[in-house]
């Protein structure tokens, strides 16, 4: 809006200039006569300060530099009390005959002969106690002296007075569309603080300015209702994976404790049900991760969280015959971060690198202080370098998982390091795949 006020500005000016330029420009042969008088007057005001012929001569000859470089077109003669030529620009116009009888007592005088288009012009000045006269002629306008003449005019009558007045005026109106907008400006710092639906708060109508009032109460009302469609769809979640989790876990108990340890089919059933029972508890990982909020007083120990985090899956690296081993961190990094969350996260993480590990090998859980990271690496085959751009998305898997994974894990990770101002990142290092938290340093504690 600025920029187009300066731009209308401008306009402004430009078109009233051509407007002024071309008024002044129809009466061309007005501005003639006009010009060729004002030479007129412009030498014999040179030549009344002048103490001696000489001095008059060369005052004149510096005046007017059409006279110079035109002398054919442009010519001066000047004449003393009785009507002699004392001096001209020129042989050839000390010669010519001048069309009015300069014996008159006109003060000034002016001429136009149509034939050649030619203009005379006379002012009297004293010399000498006596009454002397300036003749100038002029045969067409070489020299662009009626252009001078109308560009003088756009200056003196439209610049200086207008340019100045617009100057003000826009900077009055900038001034003016400035603290107008400013409501507009806070209005949208707040729509951008709204990341995600938890943070949504209503807008300050009452501070918008009145043209924009209803749009802004129309926007806070849209927003609470997507606010409330996703709060409905969030607790759906939560309510379907705790009314899944209870009776799975209780067939689950059924089929261990009624069937033949030999059944095969009975195998099958279980470790299907307990892909359900996984599939649940993610869902309901996931469900709280788009909701986690941190608070600022709260520090989490990253040392301590892999400690524990890798004591509770060591039965399960040693079920895969993997070796799980923990380097921690000195001096200990103190995040801003809820520790449950980030133990889930880690969770998943190193279960994601035992399940991909190879037999014997070895899956390296280390935390780093500066930034502030949470790495796991196994040795197994890797990710496929295209579909590490889009890890995180929910239900991405890789080609060789096994029908266990639902695509979950690596999303509800993305979004726990998100909700912490973090990332995720992945990395093939031939052999075997690291995934790291990484936290920004300005988040530790």
């Amino acid at each position: 809006m600025q920029a187009r006020l300066l731009v209308a500005t401008l306009l402004a000016v430009i078109v009233t200039t051509i407007g002024v330029a071309i008024h002044y420009g129809s009466d061309i042969p007005d501005l003639r006569q006009r010009k060729v008088l004002e030479l007129a007057e412009e030498l014999a005001a040179s030549a009344e300060q002048a103490e001696s012929l000489a001095e008059m001569r060369r005052r004149i000859d510096t005046d007017e530099a059409a006279f110079r470089q035109h002398p054919q077109a442009y010519g001066w003669m000047v004449q003393d009390g009785a009507g002699r030529v004392v001096m001209s620009s020129t042989a050839q116009w000390r010669s010519a005959r001048i069309p009015i009888d300069t014996s008159l007592e006109a003060d000034e005088w002016t001429h136009h002969i149509a034939a050649g288009d030619a203009w005379w012009a006379s002012k009297a000045f004293f010399y000498d106690g006596q009454r002397w006269r300036v003749v100038v002629a002029a045969n067409g306008d070489p020299a662009g002296l009626l252009a001078r003449l109308i560009a003088g005019e756009v200056i003196v009558h439209i610049l200086l007075p207008i340019v100045p007045l617009a100057l003000l005026f826009a900077w009055t109106s900038l001034g003016v569309v400035t603290s107008t907008l400013q409501p507009l400006r806070v209005l949208a710092e707040r729509a951008r603080r709204a990341r995600d639906f938890a943070n949504i708060r209503a807008l300050d109508a009452a501070s918008a300015p009145a043209e924009i009032r209803d749009l802004v109460i129309a926007l806070n009302a849209s927003l609470e209702e997507l606010a409330r469609s996703a709060a409905r769809e969030r607790e759906f979640m939560l309510d379907a994976a705790h009314a899944l989790r209870t009776p799975l876990a209780a067939l689950k108990a059924r089929l261990e404790l009624d069937a033949d340890a030999n059944d095969a089919n009975r195998t099958a059933l279980a470790s299907d049900v307990g892909a359900l029972i996984r599939l649940t508890t993610q869902m309901l990982a996931l469900a709280n991760s788009e909701h986690l909020r941190i608070a600022s007083e709260q520090r989490t120990d990253l040392n301590a969280i892999a400690a524990d985090v890798v004591a509770r899956l060591a039965p399960l690296a040693f079920q895969k015959q993997v070796d799980l081993g923990i380097s921690t961190s000195e001096p200990t990094p103190l995040v801003q971060a809820d520790a449950d969350a980030l133990a889930h996260a880690l969770t998943n993480l190193v279960e994601n690198a035992i399940k991909h590990a190879p037999a014997h090998s070895q899956v390296d859980v280390r935390v780093l202080a500066d930034p502030p990271t949470l790495a796991v690496r196994d040795y197994g085959a890797g990710m496929d370098p295209e579909l590490i751009a889009h890890a995180g998305r929910r239900f991405l898997r890789q080609r060789f998982q096994d029908a266990e994974g639902a695509g979950l894990g690596l999303s509800i990770v993305a979004r726990i390091a998100e909700a912490h101002q973090g990332s995720l990142r992945l990395t093939n290092c031939n052999p075997g795949l690291e995934a790291a938290i990484v936290f920004p340093a300005h988040r530790r504690g």
